[in-house]
């Protein structure tokens, strides 16, 4: 976990429902920050255009791919009113920048190393990125919102 992470803790006096959604989004905020790391960590070293660097390239999209995944589950299911739900829903904004930011500089390395779409190399990463993005759909689910 980065060590200028904003809080994740739950603040005292809460209800039920808002502790829930407080671990929930600790939760999601950790397992994001952890495929992000890993991410990071395979970053490759090689050509993307190499037929020997393709393995290589195609776990980095599967960890970033993780990484988005956790970063929606990160939003509040449910818009709430009190004063509760506002509070949360800050703490909430605050980590959503800070996941953001830090997936932008990743991205940021990754459109360095490997051009625009329109090039050879851009569109091996693409087409890569495509394969790990379709191997993992994300479902659309419906539910019920109670106020909380």
């Amino acid at each position: 976990m980065p060590s200028d992470l904003p809080a994740l803790d739950v603040p005292a006096g809460v209800n039920e429902t808002v502790k829930r959604a407080y671990d929930r989004l600790a939760e999601s905020v950790k397992e994001f920050h952890h495929a992000l790391s890993l991410a990071e960590a395979t970053l490759p070293r090689c050509d993307v255009t190499s037929p020997g660097c393709r393995k290589a390239f195609r776990d980095l999209t599967e960890h970033l791919v993780a990484a988005r995944e956790h970063r929606g589950e990160m939003s509040p299911r449910c818009p709430g009113t009190s004063a509760e739900a506002k509070a949360f829903y800050d703490r909430y904004e605050e980590q959503a920048r800070y996941a953001d930011a830090r997936m932008a500089k990743l991205q940021a390395k990754i459109d360095a190393m490997v051009g625009k779409a329109g090039t050879p190399s851009g569109d091996a990463y693409a087409k890569i990125m495509a394969e790990a993005e379709g191997a993992n759909p994300m479902p659309c689910l419906k539910y019920s919102c109670k106020a909380w």
